[in-house]
Formats: structure tokens, sequence, C-alpha cells
């Protein structure tokens, strides 16, 4: 799920996954340098904002998404300005929610 929300795993409490994370980074795009969390956050920030600072949008269908990825469905909301969430999980949809 963090890869989902565009976040890297922490390198203090989640060390363990932050140091395999990096490695996975280093071996799926090398670089010359060996990748920092500088350089990942920048990477990771690119990919999900334009230029303008837009949040950039991506369709697909349920099916090709893992456990646990949160969404927002094309259908009419119940905020006028912020969509409704959905988590996926054990092939369902739940409502998701800050609050609970």
């Amino acid at each position: 799920m963090v890869l989902a929300a565009g976040h890297r795993p922490c390198a203090c409490c989640r060390r363990g996954d932050f140091v395999r994370f990096m490695e996975c980074s280093q071996e799926a795009v090398p670089c010359k340098e060996r990748w920092t969390a500088a350089h990942v956050d920048a990477v990771l920030h690119s990919e999900r904002y334009a230029k303008d600072g837009q949040n950039i949008l991506r369709t697909a269908t349920l099916e090709t998404l893992p456990h646990g990825v949160i969404v927002a469905l094309d259908i009419v909301t119940t905020h006028d300005t912020l969509p409704d969430c959905w988590l996926k999980w054990e092939g369902q949809l739940h409502r998701w929610s800050h609050c609970g």
C-alpha cells in the first residue's frame, strides 16, 4: 500500500522495508550513484504531481489492483471537493476515511 500511495517506507521505523525498497529501486532503475532517500522522494513526487502542481490521476480496473490499495471511484461523491475513498481488501471494496 505504501507504494500505491506514492511513499517509500520510513528509514527509521521500518528500516528493513526501507533497505529492501532501496535495493529494489537500485535494481529496477540503475544509476551511477547509489539511490538515496532524497532521490527516491523526488522521483515519487514527480510521478504524483504534474508541473502545474495538480495531482496526476491514473485509471485502472479493480481486478488489476492489489489488496490494500485505496481508490477514488469515478462516481457521484458525497463531498463537494473530495471523492469518496475505498479500500480494496480480499476482493471487496470498503469505504475508507481518516476517521475510520
